[in-house]
């Protein structure tokens, strides 16, 4: 769809009767759900990156082609919110961080009453997709002080209710019970017990591999911050393409003393699924780099492990 044609989807499909908050609100999440960020961005060098942001600045007088992608990045994104709202008579504009390092850009709502919202839709991609509480939605650093002014979590929580993009709760919730399920078990008995919980992938909708990465990272985290990078390691593996560019995959895994479970996540079936070692071993014959980089947390674990795992079969192979 164009911009002009995704503009009439959101049209159509909006519930009646919104008011200004709320219709900015709808558009923000509906929005979130149907992009990704440019993984080529996330993970490229400083040249690729200078690059592509270059061709995103381009957009700026025509987003059409933005409305047609789904990846983006941060400029792109801002650039389509800000002309959807603009189609629906509501004032926005994009502004630069220019003390940031890489010129973070986001929308900046200008509600009729005259308070300023900022709404970063690209850094709440992953919360969107999966049903979770957004942290990017909030009142401009500018309306802080004057706390009349403040849109409280519990009106944007009746709001989300409203828009059908909540029943009862947010995702963090059945987080925060399975955080609790698993607080007694051992890491592997704690990642296999997780990865396995509905809870986890309940309603998860994740549209590309960077929301992936950021979103599982955050929920491990918080889940369960007493093995998090201490037994229990994300790292990202990846294959070369018949282009040179890396095909990612999202790996998880624990160690328990010498047992390590771990798991691959299928971007495709949007869940974790569990690779033994001697899976592993032929993974990495077939062209599998285990960690982004060699000093990624937890890719020597476990690329160590995969090494002695493959001695193992050549001394059994040896013996018959």
């Amino acid at each position: 769809m164009n911009r002009k044609q995704l503009i009439e989807h959101f049209r159509k499909n909006m519930p009646q009767g919104l008011n200004e908050l709320e219709t900015v609100r709808y558009i923000y999440l509906e929005l979130g759900k149907i992009k990704a960020f440019d993984i080529k961005y996330y993970y490229g060098n400083r040249d690729t990156q200078r690059k592509i942001y270059a061709l995103a600045r381009r957009t700026e007088r025509n987003t059409d082609e933005v409305a047609e992608k789904k990846t983006i990045i941060c400029v792109s994104l801002s650039y389509l919110f800000r002309d959807i709202l603009k189609d629906m008579g509501i004032k926005c504009n994009v502004v630069i961080d220019e003390e940031d390092a890489e010129k973070h850009m986001h929308p900046v709502v200008h509600l009729s009453d005259g308070r300023l919202l900022d709404a970063d839709v690209q850094m709440d991609l992953h919360k969107i997709q999966t049903g979770s509480k957004t942290k990017h939605f909030t009142m401009s650093e500018f309306e802080i002080a004057d706390h009349n002014n403040l849109i409280t979590d519990e009106e944007i929580k009746q709001i989300d209710k409203k828009l059908g993009y909540i029943k009862n709760d947010y995702k963090d919730k059945e987080l925060e019970e399975l955080s609790q399920e698993v607080k007694k078990l051992d890491s592997n008995q704690a990642l296999e017990h997780i990865i396995n919980s509905t809870k986890l992938e309940k309603e998860t909708d994740i549209q590309g591999y960077v929301e992936a990465q950021k979103y599982y990272y955050s929920a491990f985290n918080k889940m369960v911050p007493q093995y998090w990078e201490k037994k229990m390691y994300q790292i990202d593996c990846y294959r070369l393409a018949k282009d040179n560019s890396r095909e990612y995959t999202l790996c998880m895994f624990s160690k328990e003393k010498e047992e390590i479970k771990t798991y691959m996540y299928s971007l495709k079936e949007k869940r974790f699924l569990p690779v033994d070692m001697d899976n592993l071993v032929k993974l990495e014959d077939e062209g599998l780099v285990i960690g982004r980089h060699p000093n990624q947390i937890g890719a020597k674990i476990l690329k160590k492990a995969v090494k002695q795992h493959r001695k193992e079969i050549s001394k059994e192979e040896g013996e018959r």
